[in-house]
């Protein structure tokens, strides 16, 4: 995301880092097909464009995974939490996405300075390992107005 930002004359960034252990709720629960109540690691920040914020992040590890990790700091992850999380595991398969365009809620408009009427783009990751063992969920609030998602699907 970074490359990609900069290609279009963008500084991205991360900012406000917070990471805290909570127990999984059953909504996250779910998706990392854990039982709700499962410790967990949560990695929350403000991605910014040019010093913008531009989304929200949040995602959640299984907290025996990453509790000694890089991950677990409140600070940026050399190299990145993806490549953290495949030396942690092996290897991460493929990911897979959910989109929903709707309108932010009023803390959202506000953490990422919307003007009245600026839809988000909300979006939920998960990423497994390659037997399909969910690993990181991230769910991300973007500014409707400053991205563009573009995907290739296979067809096979």
């Amino acid at each position: 995301m970074e490359a990609e930002a900069l290609s279009q004359g963008f500084v991205r960034a991360q900012t406000g880092i917070v990471v805290a252990r909570e127990n999984a709720s059953s909504s996250i629960a779910a998706r990392l097909r854990m039982e709700p109540g499962s410790p967990l690691l949560r990695r929350d920040m403000v991605l910014t464009l040019d010093d913008e914020p531009a989304a929200l992040a949040s995602s959640w590890f299984p907290l025996g995974l990453v509790e000694d990790s890089a991950i677990a700091r409140p600070e940026r992850v050399s190299g990145g939490v993806h490549a953290e999380l495949a030396r942690l595991v092996g290897a991460l398969g493929d990911a897979s996405e959910e989109l929903v365009a709707r309108m932010p809620t009023p803390a959202e408009a506000t953490a990422l300075r919307l003007p009245g009427g600026t839809p988000v783009v909300e979006l939920w990751r998960v990423i497994p390992q390659p037997d399909g063992t969910p690993v990181e969920i991230t769910h991300f609030v973007y500014d409707g107005s400053r991205y563009r998602f573009t995907y290739t699907v296979p067809t096979d």
